[in-house]
């Protein structure tokens, strides 16, 4: 009997060996049920397995090493959640990193791999808001385990964002800077100046914001 070609089998997590029944055996073999491969795998990757029989009387001559293949498994991601992006309003679109299980789970992981994502988030805008649309860019796969994995996930997308308001408070500057001529009244005629009158406590850098009363 001779043998030919190899054999695949995709990442399960578990140590495999290679599936004889994906041999092709010169003459053709009706049961293969007393022929068995010797040699085994975990990880991504080639591993070299032989072939024996444990059948008595007979004697299986093989055309020599084969080679088992363990193909990465289609692994891909989603976000979960409403609201769950949340941050204080700070002027730009930046997200924080993303957290797993909070902010995204994977779809097809084997249990107790060892996985993150990393990528680029940002809100579709500034603005406060909630249900505020977002998008990770660039994502890549990472972690103890990723090599066994074809992550097909080019960009996570969602309408669960969510910017609140940024606390600020006011206070007067200098000293007599409110001044009118003297006209009976104690209600102030002079506009308030930014700067010059009071300045915000807490104002985001760039952002244009006033005062009246």
């Amino acid at each position: 009997v001779r043998t030919a070609a190899g054999a695949t089998a995709e990442y399960n997590g578990q140590e495999q060996t290679a599936d004889v029944s994906q041999l092709v055996f010169e003459p053709a073999l009706s049961d293969t049920s007393h022929i068995h491969s010797a040699g085994s795998g975990t990880n991504v990757g080639s591993y070299n397995f032989n072939i024996y029989s444990d059948q008595q009387g007979y004697d299986l001559v093989d055309s020599g090493t084969h080679t088992f293949t363990i193909t990465p498994k289609v692994l891909t991601a989603t976000l979960t959640g409403t609201n769950s992006f949340s941050k204080v309003y700070d002027g730009t679109t930046a997200m924080a990193a993303l957290t797993q299980s909070t902010d995204y789970q994977f779809i097809g992981m084997v249990d107790g791999d060892v996985l993150g994502l990393t990528g680029t988030g940002n809100y579709a805008d500034k603005n406060v808001g909630e249900s505020k649309s977002i998008v990770f860019t660039g994502l890549s796969l990472t972690g103890a385990d990723a090599g066994n994995y074809n992550f097909t996930t080019t960009s996570l997308t969602g309408n669960m964002g969510k910017i609140t308001p940024k606390e600020l408070t006011v206070a007067l500057t200098g000293t007599n800077k409110v001044s009118k001529v003297y006209d009976g009244a104690t209600t102030v005629t002079t506009a308030l100046t930014q700067g010059a009158d009071y300045q915000f406590i807490g104002m985001v850098d760039g952002d244009v914001l006033g005062l009246t009363g």
